[in-house]
């Protein structure tokens, strides 16, 4: 078990390849600084006598008197996948929760709550789903890519799709020039995120729920990671003479692009013509050209993400307790998780939830 020095980001960078983008070092670097955190932070390793080893990083919280770790990020990361070095997909799965736990006495942890893990990433099985577990409350929405951005396109666009598109984004263009791409850490970059946090705060009043990203501290873990000299998140945007119209802002691991945000200009005569959408398929053409081979929006139910990430995304939800108090806060995660899974798996009650939100929040 290791706390946050130069040593441990090190070895976190040489296998995050190996993890989902948020469990990279980067990316739990720029979030932990931006929280004044980083001594909450601890990375959990286990290995085998031939040198094969997994390392979780994880943030550590105190609720109600215990010590539980969880992923780094909470909500603003997707998924957790540990790291891996080397060959573990033959370890017992008991050996592996006595590992844990054994770590987990160490570190002084009550339980370990790990939520949203993929059932595979990168073609590979995730290790952790050896052990017990439960399906998520959502799946994520994901998207294999290939170098054919046009046979890609065509799998998520018919041709009546397409054809609207191509007249909105003549209408679009019609009030300025139209451009779309990465934004480099300079004024176009305070000047997209300045937009981005000025829609999504219109986005969540008009819903009656609480904006996760109006906090300073998240504000600047996305702008600090986006300042990287290896940039945690990067910034795609679609312009309108310059001015941002459409942002989504991504993380990366490997060939594999994951979706953290996204928002567009909810003016009505830039958002009839679905800024979002345009700026959704020229991204999806840029990461086919750059050669990366999936893509995500993340976790959870929305229109956009069904029609541009059609293909499922299993997750499931893991608890490992340590100590009897650990065991009882365990128990209490689960079936919160389990309820909310209920709720967001059938439509009706799910309305209803967003109904009483709003009702409450006005």
């Amino acid at each position: 078990m290791d706390g946050a020095s130069g040593a441990t980001f090190a070895r976190l960078a040489a296998a995050e390849a190996t993890a989902s983008p948020f469990q990279g070092a980067g990316w739990i670097t720029s979030y932990l600084d931006a929280h004044q955190a980083i001594d909450d932070f601890r990375l959990i390793e286990i290995g085998d006598e031939e040198g094969n080893a997994l390392l979780l990083p994880l943030h550590i919280l105190r609720c109600n008197g215990a010590s539980l770790a969880v992923k780094v990020g909470g909500a603003h990361a997707s998924f957790f996948v540990p790291l891996s070095i080397g060959d573990v997909s033959g370890w017992p799965s008991q050996a592996l929760a006595d590992a844990l736990i054994m770590a987990g006495e160490q570190a002084g942890i009550d339980a370990f709550l790990l939520a949203d893990g993929p059932l595979e990433w990168g073609g590979r099985p995730n290790p952790l789903v050896q052990m017990p577990h439960q399906s998520a409350p959502s799946s994520g929405a994901g998207l294999s890519l290939g170098a054919d951005a046009e046979a890609v396109l065509a799998r998520l666009m018919d041709r009546d799709d397409r054809k609207k598109q191509r007249y909105k984004r003549r209408k679009l263009a019609e009030s300025g020039c139209l451009a779309a791409g990465w934004t480099p850490c300079d004024a176009t970059l305070d000047a997209a995120l300045a937009c981005f946090f000025d829609w999504k705060a219109q986005q969540f009043a008009a819903l009656g729920a609480p904006d996760p990203f109006a906090a300073p501290d998240i504000r600047a873990f996305i702008r600090h990671a986006c300042c990287r000299p290896e940039p945690a998140i990067r910034l795609f945007v679609l312009t309108l003479d310059a001015r941002p119209a459409a942002v989504i802002g991504v993380a990366r691991s490997g060939g594999h692009v994951s979706g953290m945000f996204t928002a567009y200009d909810p003016t009505p005569a830039i958002s009839r013509f679905s800024p979002g959408d345009i700026m959704m398929a020229d991204f999806i053409q840029t990461l086919c050209t750059e050669g990366f081979s999936a893509f995500d929006l993340g976790v959870g139910e929305a229109r956009y993400k069904a029609h541009f990430c059609p293909e499922p995304i299993p997750l499931v939800d893991i608890a490992v307790p340590v100590t009897t108090l650990g065991r009882i806060t365990s128990a209490g995660w689960l079936m919160a998780r389990r309820m909310k899974r209920v709720i967001k798996q059938n439509p009706a009650a799910f309305g209803l939830a967003r109904k009483l939100r709003r009702a409450f929040a006005g």
